[in-house]
């Protein structure tokens, strides 16, 4: 049996705040049983099992301006609803945690058909529409960022915070440099574009590289996602060394973001929570497309002092280069927005949405 369900997934935004949760719940209380529902499909499908929780694969599509792919998903929904009533009748939960992404909705249509309470965690400060959809009868909507309140019916909406992995805060700076072979005494720069790499941060740190490395103290952290590593490597192979490495992947990420005093990234949820769980001052350059949800993450870490923004557009040599080598030269900017990006963060979310979980058992 199943006394809570764990559901999201489709992208580690979703899926990554559940698994943080479930790792949360399994220390507070490890006699109660967790299940986690996803898209066999998706990345959870691979990552959720293989951090040992059990997992449930249903079907899953979002819908389309093609009304033949919207049909498929609404037939896909279905299919999964019914499977979904007989994990209930078979796991009895007491309580379902949906993090978002379209596999919810069918757990969510079985929780208000066999009346389990649900709770819903929103990452980026515009909902999903399958948050949306289902916020209304709610127990709890756990928001990450100020303003989605906005967006969703005041009476079930708290600010929660995202929840991250425990490695982000768990590791002092010196202790992650070493863990991942950089000096102590030197900065790190950390530039990363999500799990699938960002092109067009990938193209204007690879020129700049060269002249941070001779013209400051700073070392450098790349990680370009798959598309791009070879291209990555074969351009600046004459200077990787004790000062910068470069990965395709990093399973590390908590540690990186320990580790490091600076960050180059795109705006996701799941990234920006991690980085200012950990205190950690960003230049963010947020994917222009998927509703611009990333545009509006990063105006709430500006508006905080936590961050500054270059335009994806902009994020050419120029670009780029007048926002960062000013940062890497002023501790004093770079302490500030420190600061800043601790007062942002909510380290302590996993932890208060599992000790909520187990509240509503």
């Amino acid at each position: 049996m199943a006394e809570i369900i764990l559901t999201g997934g489709g992208t580690g935004g979703h899926l990554y705040p559940a698994l943080a949760v479930a790792e949360r719940l399994q220390r507070l209380a490890p006699e109660v049983g967790l299940l986690y529902v996803g898209n066999p499909e998706r990345i959870e499908g691979e990552v959720a099992p293989a951090s040992g929780l059990r997992f449930v694969g249903v079907p899953s599509a979002g819908l389309s301006p093609n009304p033949l792919k919207s049909l498929h998903a609404l037939w896909q929904t279905a299919r999964a609803f019914g499977q979904l009533i007989r994990v209930f009748d078979r796991e009895k939960p007491r309580v379902v945690l949906a993090t978002g992404g379209y596999v919810c909705a069918p757990v969510l249509m079985a929780c208000l058909f066999k009346r389990v309470p649900y709770v819903l965690h929103e990452q980026n400060v515009y909902p999903g529409k399958v948050n949306r959809w289902f916020a209304r009868h709610a127990k709890r909507v756990a928001t990450s960022l100020p303003g989605t309140e906005a967006y969703l019916p005041a009476a079930c909406s708290e600010r929660f915070g995202n929840p991250v992995r425990a490695g982000v805060t768990e590791q002092s700076t010196q202790q992650a440099r070493r863990v991942l072979g950089f000096a102590d005494d030197s900065p790190l720069l950390l530039v990363t574009g999500g799990s699938q790499g960002a092109r067009v941060i990938n193209r204007a740190v690879t020129t700049l590289i060269p002249e941070l490395l001779n013209s400051t103290r700073w070392s450098v952290l790349f990680v370009t996602g798959q598309a791009d590593h070879a291209a990555t490597v074969e351009a600046l192979r004459e200077h990787c060394g004790p000062r910068l490495q470069i990965h395709a992947f990093l399973q590390e990420m908590p540690t990186a973001i320990a580790a490091c005093e600076l960050a180059i990234s795109r705006a996701g949820a799941t990234t920006i929570a991690e980085l200012s769980a950990a205190g950690r001052p960003m230049i963010l350059v947020p994917y222009p497309h998927a509703g611009g949800h990333q545009g509006l993450n990063a105006r709430a870490l500006v508006e905080a002092g936590a961050a500054v923004v270059v335009d994806d557009h902009d994020c050419q040599v120029t670009g780029l280069s007048d926002t960062l080598f000013p940062l890497l030269r002023s501790a004093e900017s770079l302490c500030s927005m420190a600061e800043a990006s601790r007062r942002t963060g909510r380290p302590e979310a996993a932890d208060k949405l599992a000790k909520l979980l187990l509240s509503l058992l």
